[in-house]
């Protein structure tokens, strides 16, 4: 029909749910899902994607989550825009909140991706996806456009024992909330926001991504190394949160900041790897100095070298 599903009851199973409606769907405070596999759709998938277990969907309207949903497996709420307000929890396998016009989930030999495609192009003010309560699985991740004005604003808590990655494909990413990937034996995972490693071909990159002075990424170990964290934009990439790879009982671990441009609200206090630890920044160009305006602060690099980190410092221009 032409009106949006509202749920706001207990809905339990022991199999897999999929719940599709084009105008909409929302999960009140009340609402308890509890299933093996659960997913909800502002939108279509064929009969034929079901019965092959081909996760295509064609999204019309917008999900949102007051209440509870979790799964012993995979979860996902897929819409042109996403709020999430409640708990979204896998117990052993992926959640995945994603917002576009079609959404196409893949597993395979690289693991978990997602393929968004908008009908329009930035042209819609809002917010592709909104999470102001707590998503948690093996891996989570975020997916979006960049139809909307900002593709993702992560401002709640993600939790991950393998992976976090919050990523748009041309949108703006925020987080001022936190995320964290650590697995059961206390070793830290991956976290990725805005993009991979240098970004490269095989994730999206969002146009800006900005890390507020809130936000925390803890990939940081209690056995073995630190985790992986990277923030990274085809943009302008704001640093002022707090990024921890660090280790209390072997070497630090790995954290890239890159983007066009590049601005740290205070990198010592922002970047925490310890011995052992490996630093990026990849910007297209950059001044070291002693002044910290425009530029690079010589001795914020000093001080993370002291601390035994090591600092790279790369850039790949594009300019004549």
């Amino acid at each position: 029909g032409a009106d949006p599903s509202l749920l706001n009851g207990t809905l339990t199973a022991n199999g897999q749910v999929f719940f599709v409606n084009p105008a909409g769907v929302t999960f009140g405070a009340n609402s308890v899902i509890r299933a093996d596999v659960f997913m909800a759709a502002a939108g279509q998938m064929s009969n034929e994607d079901f019965l092959n277990n081909i996760q295509n969907f064609s999204l019309t309207g917008n999900v949102e989550n007051l209440g509870s949903i979790q799964t012993e497996n995979e979860v996902g709420l897929f819409g042109q825009q996403v709020v999430n307000n409640g708990e979204i929890v896998s117990n052993n396998g992926y959640a995945i909140v994603a917002s576009g016009d079609e959404i196409h989930v893949r597993q395979g030999g690289t693991g978990l991706s997602v393929d968004v495609t908008d009908a329009s192009e930035g042209s819609k003010n809002g917010i592709g996806i909104k999470n102001l309560g707590m998503v948690d699985g093996e891996e989570v991740m975020f997916s979006a456009g960049d139809a909307f004005a900002t593709a993702i604003q992560q401002s709640g808590k993600v939790k991950a024992r393998k992976s976090a990655k919050i990523l748009s494909d041309g949108g703006v990413v925020e987080v001022s909330g936190e995320i964290t990937a650590r697995n059961e034996a206390g070793q830290g995972g991956r976290i990725e926001v805005g993009g991979t490693d240098m970004g490269a071909d095989s994730a999206p990159v969002a146009s800006q991504t900005t890390i507020a002075k809130t936000a925390v990424l803890d990939a940081s170990s209690d056995s073995g190394e630190g985790g992986h964290i990277v923030a990274y934009s085809g943009g302008h990439t704001q640093f002022d949160g707090l990024a921890d790879a660090t280790s209390s009982k072997g070497d630090g671990g790995f954290i890239e900041a890159s983007g066009k441009t590049l601005d740290f609200d205070n990198m010592v206090e922002s970047i925490l790897l310890g011995s052992g630890g490996h630093f990026l920044i990849d910007p297209e160009e950059i001044t070291i100095d002693t002044n910290s305006e425009n530029s690079l602060n010589a001795s914020a690099i000093e001080t993370q070298l002291d601390n035994g980190t090591t600092v790279t410092v790369e850039t790949n221009s594009s300019l004549d």
